[in-house]
């Protein structure tokens, strides 16, 4: 069922009349960063926001903000891609993961905002925008865990910055070790479409749209024979 309207859900983005929700809004408070960047195999720390969607969506725009710092001088934003993946909740802490799209690291936007430090160290930081190739499902009324990250061992590594908004829960793994720490929302705003019908009513909506044209192909008919 979950991959039928997956594959519905594509067809309603690219359909006439196909429309983007706005299915997360958590704007940018920043007061720190989170380091969120895979170096190598269990190497790096991953940030999760946990969340809820009223309704079931599929996500095919995420904007989000956050910083790279680098010890010495502000760095230029590095890496080889950036993840987004979508996990169940597990006794309050990210479980199964149930969706992902992986970019390129060219692939987003970004909005230079200013300069400023995280821990100390010089960090540039940005508004990042990317219309994601798939969707990522989620599940209407349940606790969901978001995470954005970037992989690759460069001169920078990426911090996902806060927001005042949300649930006021966000954890960080530690890779190595698998241990998390727990901080405030990050900053994130998913856009997609909402509420997929179900087969049964696309069934209805199919019958009603051909119904209709036999309405308009009858009365056609009886125009011509008229004239």
């Amino acid at each position: 069922m979950q991959k039928l309207k997956h594959s519905l859900a594509l067809l309603l983005l690219t359909g006439v009349g196909a429309c983007a929700d706005v299915i997360l809004s958590q704007p940018s408070f920043i007061t720190d960063g989170r380091t969120s960047q895979v170096f190598a195999p269990n190497t790096g720390f991953i940030v999760y926001e946990r969340f809820q969607s009223a309704q079931d969506a599929h996500v095919n725009r995420v904007d989000w903000t956050g910083g790279f710092f680098a010890s010495g001088q502000v760095p230029p934003p590095e890496g080889n891609t950036w993840t987004f993946a979508i996990y169940d909740d597990n006794g309050g802490l990210p479980g199964t993961l149930t969706d992902s799209v992986t970019v390129p690291f060219s692939t987003p936007t970004r909005q230079f905002i200013g300069n400023g430090t995280l821990g100390g160290l010089p960090t540039g930081f940005y508004n990042f925008s990317v219309m994601l190739p798939g969707t990522l499902f989620i599940d209407g009324g349940a606790t969901k865990w978001l995470a954005i990250y970037v992989e690759g061992n460069g001169a920078s590594a990426f911090a996902w910055t806060p927001s005042n908004v949300g649930d006021g829960v966000s954890k960080q793994r530690h890779l190595a070790s698998g241990n998390y720490n727990t901080y405030v929302d990050r900053a994130v705003t998913l856009y997609g479409t909402t509420a997929v019908p179900e087969p049964s009513e696309l069934v209805l909506l199919s019958g009603i749209g051909i119904l209709a044209g036999l309405v308009r192909k009858s009365r056609a008919t009886a125009t011509k024979q008229q004239a």
